[in-house]
């Protein structure tokens, strides 16, 4: 019995931070749910348009690689090629969106951050006007 009410506060224990965690990255916008990494098109069918627009350009050093040195044979995983492969760093200009919306003031104001048009964050700020 003691072991059926410890696996009960577990689950429930769980459920609960998942259901937290999952709010976090989340935006209900009437039956509508908008997660991270959708796209900017899919964001404004599901919420309409934002109440404001921001948009900037970041630049941001990104490693890839170059010409394999002396690839080692059989060896197909990348992981392990990358470590016979030289470094290259390049400048590469990320888009940076950044949406507003005000769902009234008994709800709080979101704020969403798209880089390339892929929706990377969800943020929460004050009650809205």
């Amino acid at each position: 019995m003691k072991n059926l009410w410890i696996y009960a506060i577990t689950l429930l224990s769980l459920l609960v931070l998942h259901t937290a965690s999952f709010a976090l990255d989340s935006l209900r916008c009437g039956s509508r749910i908008v997660t991270i990494g959708e796209t900017r098109a899919s964001v404004r069918a599901k919420c309409g348009e934002p109440a404001d627009k921001e948009v900037r350009y970041e630049k941001r050093i990104a490693r890839d690689f170059y010409r394999d040195l002396f690839p080692p044979r059989g060896y197909e995983r990348q992981r392990e090629r990358e470590k016979y492969r030289e470094p290259l760093f390049v400048e590469v200009f990320v888009e940076i969106e950044e949406w507003t919306y005000n769902l009234g003031p008994t709800s709080f104001i979101r704020y969403l951050t798209f880089e390339n048009g892929r929706l990377v964050s969800i943020e929460t700020g004050d009650y809205g006007y």
